[in-house]
């Protein structure tokens, strides 16, 4: 089956270079696209610039996401969507696997922790999953990006129609808490992004650099339910 992943990022560092790491085992160069809305990208694989008069607008990234996914879709039989902090995981060795008579699938989510015990990342050592010990389920991140058909997404790509049903053995594992330090200092970088009028950030954006308790009551807090990461996973990423 003819397949294609692709993604959209500004002025990504870590994730862009573990995104491209994984999703290069799964699919050929030239079937992974990467959609720019930031600096030059010197990769060799396909960049598609994409600009917007702001930095972080809503409107304009499901637009693009969405224009985008339906072209590919007139070439391939099968797209993957996934920000550049998302790893979709097949459990049974491929997407086709698991999308089977389906039109579309969701993923199940898990957000993977840091915890205040763990050293900060090291981006050189892989796999990265081996210096964590924690995740958590996130209904949010069930998320449905593997499909076959043209989608439609509500802002942050958490909801789709038409709507489809949760495959428990494909993936999404969520790396936007797997450091304390990087995801502060990511999250102050796009506080300062220029949106466009009226529109309201989310709460991640409104935090300012001396609201430490705050940041920390979302990254540490909540988690009664967090599992071990299974040993047999950790290979992952």
């Amino acid at each position: 089956m003819k397949k294609a992943v692709f993604t959209i990022v500004k002025d990504e560092d870590y994730y862009l270079s573990i995104w491209l790491k994984h999703y290069s085992k799964f699919f050929d160069k030239d079937d992974i696209y990467i959609l720019n809305n930031g600096r030059k990208l010197d990769l060799d694989y396909n960049i598609i610039e994409v600009k917007s008069e702001y930095s972080f607008d809503v409107t304009f990234l499901l637009k693009v996401v969405q224009d985008f996914q339906c072209k590919l879709l007139e070439s391939y039989k099968l797209v993957l969507f996934a920000e550049c902090d998302e790893i979709i995981y097949p459990k049974y060795g491929s997407y086709e696997n698991h999308i089977l008579d389906n039109i579309s699938i969701k993923c199940v989510g898990y957000d993977v922790l840091h915890a205040k015990d763990e050293m900060a990342i090291n981006w050189e050592l892989f796999p990265l999953l081996s210096q964590r010990k924690w995740w958590v389920k996130n209904t949010r991140l069930n998320k449905q990006l593997l499909t076959t058909i043209p989608l439609k997404y509500d802002p942050g790509f958490h909801r789709a129609t038409p709507e489809a049903r949760i495959n428990n053995d494909l993936m999404l594992i969520h790396l936007r808490r797997i450091d304390y330090n990087y995801t502060l200092s990511r999250l102050q970088i796009r506080m300062a992004w220029k949106r466009p009028p009226g529109q309201i950030s989310s709460t991640v954006h409104q935090w300012h650099s001396n609201n430490f308790n705050k940041f920390d009551a979302w990254f540490y807090g909540g988690f009664d339910n967090k599992e071990l990461i299974p040993e047999e996973l950790k290979h992952v990423c």
